[in-house]
């Protein structure tokens, strides 16, 4: 494989999920980026817990933008692996 193709998977148990993201190169590596979350509200009051979702969502949203801007900003490189975001994302 010539080539690392970043993901994020969302795993879900009820209410409850976690953030992980992958990358898959000579062999598949996952990393939890997130412990598990509460995704339910059980309260009107929990405006800090929101926003903290919020923010994790919007993160996922926005870091293949940011990966692309990263990429392009990368000098050339003598080895023979070659970083290239997945054109699936």
């Amino acid at each position: 494989m010539n080539f690392v193709t970043p993901t994020f998977c969302l795993a879900a148990g009820g209410p409850w999920y976690c953030l992980m993201g992958g990358v898959v190169m000579q062999k598949v590596i996952i990393q939890h980026l997130t412990a598990m979350e509460w995704l339910a509200c059980s309260s009107t009051e929990e405006g800090d817990h929101i926003l903290r979702i919020a923010c994790i969502f919007w993160e996922v949203f926005t870091v293949p933008h940011k990966i692309r801007i990263f990429e392009l900003h990368l000098p050339p490189i003598a080895s023979q692996t070659t970083w290239k975001l997945s054109e699936q994302i």
